[in-house]
């Protein structure tokens, strides 16, 4: 996975979402293959509402192992 930083600009608040979630899932799946496990802490508030809600439904809600995930 790359890591590198790099500034990324998105017309929508609906873009930068799923983008999140595609990162969130894939930085889930190397974290919990690596180490057994996946930590975030997520922040509060209306502006990640949109995210939640995508990762709280199909198709990203099954792509994360919830048991191994914990949250913050």
């Amino acid at each position: 996975m790359d890591r590198e930083n790099k500034l990324r600009i998105f017309e929508t608040i609906e873009s930068l979402s799923i983008a999140a979630a595609e990162f969130i899932v894939q930085t889930a799946e190397q974290s919990i293959a690596e180490r057994g496990k996946f930590i975030i802490a997520l922040s509060g508030g209306n502006t990640p509402e949109l995210l939640f809600k995508i990762l709280a439904n199909p198709p990203y809600r099954t792509k994360i192992a919830w048991a191994n995930t914990f949250i913050f």
